[in-house]
C-alpha cells in the first residue's frame, strides 16, 4: 500500500485538503441538484406534514413528541402500523416558521441536509479507512451524485431518510472512534448513543445502528480473536451499552404510541414470497443504477449508426472468443474434478451469452417491436403482455422502453452473477485471504453486512420505497470507491510490468491513482449532469398540476357551505417517463387527507370532508389542465380534473411524450 508523504502529514496541509474536500462536495451537490430549488411542493404528504406540525402553542410541541406521524390521516399506514418521528416533524415546524408556504425554503433544507450527509460520508469513510482522504472523497462524491437522489431530493416528504442517515453517520463516526481508542475514552460511546437516539427519532430505519456497531466490532475490531465464541463475547462486552440503549429506545417508542413498526399486511405466504422477491430485486437494482439505465442501448427505433456500433461490438466479442477461447478452455479443463470444470464452462457461457444478446439488441429491435405489437393487440404472447402489465389505455411505446429495460436488466443480472461466481471459483483462495488479512477486505465485509442488514429490515417489515435505499447508499458507494482504488493500483502494477521504463511507471503512485479516480468520478458526475439524464420531469408534472389545482380550488369552494363534502375526480397518477435515462419511479401527487390539510391551513375553521375518486394516468403536462366544478346537491360539491396530453414526437415542456404506434412519425 502506498504511504503518505511527510507533506500530506503536515497539520496545515491536512486542514487545507480537508477544507477543499468539504467545499467541493457541497458544490457538487448544489451544481447537480440546483434545479430542485425551483420546484413547487411535489410530495403527496407535504401539506399534511406542514399542517399537523405547526407549532402555535406549547401543547403542539408536546404533541409532536407524544403522537405518531400520521395521527388522524386515515391512511393505510395508520391502520397497519405507525411512524414515530418527532425530530423529522420538528424540521417541518422550523421550515414553516421561517418560510411559511414557500417551497423554496423546504427544498433548500433538503439540499443542505444532503450536503451535510455528503460531508459526513467523507468523514465516516475516512475514519473507516484510517485516514485515506482520496478514497473517502471518492466514495462521498459518488454518494453526493448518485441517481437515486432523484427519488428523494425533490420531495420534502422524503427528508426523513436523510435526517436518520445524518445522525446514523455521526453515531458510527463516534462509535468507530470508541472502538479504536483507549479504554479511558468511553465518552465516544455515549456521544454515539446520543446520536443514535436522534437518528431513531428521525426515522425507525435507524434501528440498524446496533447491528452495524456489533458487526464492526466482530469483523474489524476483534477480527484477530479466535475462536468465534470468544470473539462474540468480546463484541457483546464492548457493545453492551449500545445493546441496552437500543432495547430502551424500542420499548419507549412502543409505550409512547402503542403501535408496532409500520408494515403492510399480506393475505398468504405466496403473496409474501412474491413481494419479498420483488423487494430483493428492487433493492439491488436501484442501488446499482436507478432508472432506464440502458435506454441508449434499447431504443426501439435505432438508427443506422447504432446498428453499426452493435455490429462492431459483436465482432469484438467474437474476435475475443477466437483469440482467447482455446486458452480459456484449456485452463478450465485442467481441473482435476470434472464436475467443477462443467460448472465453470456453464458459467462462462452464461457470462458471455447475455453480453452478446445485449449488444445485438439494435439489430433485433424491429422483430422485438413486432412481437410486442402482437402482445399489445391481444394477438398472442399473453404471458409477455401480462409480464409487462400491458393496457390499451397506455401508449404502446411505453412498453417498448419497458421491455428494453427489463430485457437488459435481466441479462445484466445474469452476467453479473455468473461473473461473480466465476471469479469466486477461480480466485477463491486469494479472495478468502483478501477478506481476512487486508484492511480493505475487512472493511468490504463490514459494508456488505450493512447492505444485508438494510435488505433484511425491508423484508421483515414488508415495506419498500426506492427512496428507502438512501440509508443503504453509503455502503454501496464506499464499496464502489474501494473497488475503484483496487482497480487503480492493479492497473499501475500492470503498467509497470508491461512498460517498466515508461513514463507511467515513474509517476508517483498517488498521482496515478488520483488520475484514475478523478476520471471515474467525473464520468459518473457527467452522466448525472447532462440535460438528457435529468430526472425531474415527473416532479415537474406533479408540481405543475398541484399548483394549478390549488390556485383554482378557492374559486370552487368560495360559496359552498362550511361543512360541504368535496368529491374530487381525476386526481393524477404520475407515470414514470421510461424513455429517459434517469427517471423517478415513485411520485405521489395528491391524496384526500393532504387536500384537507391545505384547506386547514388556508381556512382554519373549515369542516370540509374530502373524498377522492377515479385517478387518471398522466405522462406529460404543458399547463393544459381543465378543472371544473358542479353542485351535486346541498353541501355536495364535485370537482373534475381533465388533462390535455401531448401525443406528438417531441418532448413537451414538462414530462415526456410517446409515439402512438411503432410506425408513427
Amino acid at each position: 500500500m502506498i504511504k503518505q508523504t511527510s507533506l500530506f502529514r503536515s497539520p496545515f496541509i491536512s486542514l487545507i485538503l480537508t477544507g477543499l474536500a468539504l467545499v467541493s462536495l457541497c458544490l457538487i451537490v448544489f451544481l447537480t441538484y440546483w434545479k430542485v430549488l425551483g420546484l413547487p411542493f411535489t410530495g403527496i404528504d407535504d401539506y399534511y406534514l406542514i399542517d399537523t406540525n405547526r407549532i402555535q402553542s406549547i401543547g403542539d410541541f408536546v404533541r409532536i413528541f407524544t403522537s405518531p406521524l400520521f395521527p388522524n390521516s386515515g391512511s393505510n399506514f395508520q391502520i397497519t402500523g405507525s411512524f414515530y418521528r418527532p425530530i423529522s416533524r420538528l424540521t417541518y415546524s422550523l421550515d414553516y416558521s421561517i418560510w411559511g408556504l414557500n417551497p423554496f425554503g423546504y427544498h433548500l433544507t433538503d439540499l443542505v441536509l444532503h450536503s451535510i450527509n455528503s460531508v459526513l460520508a467523507y468523514f465516516l469513510l475516512k475514519t473507516l479507512t484510517k485516514g485515506k482522504r482520496l478514497l473517502a472523497w471518492t466514495g462521498a462524491a459518488i454518494f453526493a451524485t448518485h441517481p437515486l437522489l432523484f427519488e428523494i431530493l425533490p420531495s420534502p416528504t422524503r427528508r426523513q431518510d436523510m435526517l436518520a442517515t445524518m445522525f446514523l453517520f455521526i453515531a458510527l463516526i463516534f462509535f468507530v472512534k470508541y472502538a479504536t481508542s483507549a479504554p479511558k475514552k468511553n465518552y465516544f460511546q455515549y456521544l454515539s448513543g446520543v446520536a443514535f437516539i436522534f437518528a431513531f427519532l428521525s426515522k425507525e430505519v435507524a434501528i440498524i445502528f446496533p447491528v452495524l456497531a456489533l458487526a464492526y466490532l466482530f469483523l474489524i475490531t476483534f477480527s484477530d480473536v479466535r475462536p468465534y465464541g470468544r470473539r462474540g463475547l468480546s463484541v457483546i462486552n464492548k457493545g453492551r451499552f449500545i445493546i441496552i440503549l437500543s432495547a430502551v429506545m424500542v420499548f419507549t417508542r412502543a409505550f409512547l404510541i402503542e403501535r408496532r413498526f409500520a408494515s403492510y399486511q399480506y393475505s398468504s405466504f405466496l403473496e409474501r414470497l412474491k413481494v419479498g422477491k420483488e423487494r430483493v430485486w428492487q433493492f439491488g437494482e436501484h442501488l446499482l443504477y436507478p432508472g432506464s439505465r440502458f435506454a441508449p442501448l434499447t431504443e426501439p427505433y435505432p438508427g443506422i449508426l447504432k446498428k453499426i456500433v452493435s455490429l462492431l461490438l459483436l465482432t469484438g466479442i467474437l474476435l475475443f472468443l477466437l483469440l482467447f477461447g482455446r486458452a480459456l478452455c484449456k485452463l478450465i479443463l485442467r481441473k482435476e474434478r470434472h464436475a467443477v470444470a462443467v460448472i465453470e464452462i456453464a458459467l462462462s457461457v452464461i457470462t458471455l451469452l447475455p453480453l452478446i444478446l445485449i449488444v445485438t439488441y439494435p439489430l433485433l429491435a424491429s422483430s422485438i417491436n413486432q412481437i410486442l405489437q402482437y402482445a399489445y393487440n391481444g394477438q398472442g404472447y399473453h404471458l409477455l403482455a401480462a409480464t409487462l402489465g400491458m393496457r390499451q389505455d397506455m401508449p404502446f411505446e411505453i412498453y417498448l422502453y419497458r421491455f428494453g429495460n427489463w430485457y437488459v436488466s435481466l441479462l445484466s443480472m445474469g452476467f453479473f452473477l455468473s461473473a461473480v461466481m466465476l471469479t469466486i471459483m477461480f480466485q477463491r483462495k486469494r479472495l478468502k485471504a483478501y477478506f481476512r488479512e487486508t484492511g480493505n477486505g475487512r472493511l468490504l465485509s463490514f459494508l456488505l453486512s450493512w447492505l444485508l442488514t438494510c435488505l433484511l429490515l425491508f423484508l421483515s417489515i414488508r415495506m419498500f420505497g426506492f427512496y428507502y435505499n438512501y440509508i443503504a447508499l453509503f455502503p454501496w458507494c464506499a464499496i464502489l470507491a474501494i473497488l475503484l482504488f483496487e482497480l487503480a493500483h492493479a492497473s499501475r502494477r500492470i503498467y509497470q510490468q508491461i512498460l517498466p521504463l515508461s513514463f507511467v511507471s515513474r509517476l508517483p503512485g498517488k498521482l496515478v491513482t488520483l488520475g484514475v479516480i478523478i476520471i471515474a468520478v467525473l464520468g459518473f458526475y457527467a452522466v448525472n449532469s447532462f440535460p438528457f439524464s435529468r430526472g425531474f420531469s415527473e416532479w415537474e408534472i406533479c408540481g405543475g398540476i398541484k399548483s394549478k389545482f390549488y390556485a383554482e380550488l378557492p374559486a370552487f369552494i368560495g360559496n359552498s357551505p362550511n361543512d360541504s363534502h368535496l368529491h374530487i375526480w381525476g386526481l393524477p397518477k404520475i407515470r414514470p417517463c421510461e424513455k429517459n435515462i434517469i427517471h423517478t419511479e415513485q411520485v405521489g401527487c395528491m391524496i384526500d387527507y393532504s387536500i384537507k390539510s391545505w384547506l386547514n391551513i388556508h381556512y382554519p375553521a373549515n369542516r370540509f370532508e374530502v373524498y377522492t375518486h377515479e385517478k387518471e394516468s398522466v405522462f406529460n403536462y404543458s399547463d393544459e389542465l381543465n378543472i371544473s366544478s358542479s353542485s351535486q346537491g346541498e353541501g355536495e360539491l364535485k370537482v373534475s380534473m381533465r388533462y390535455i396530453q401531448d401525443d406528438g414526437l417531441n418532448d413537451s415542456k414538462e414530462g415526456c411524450s410517446y409515439r402512438s404506434s411503432p410506425g408513427s412519425g
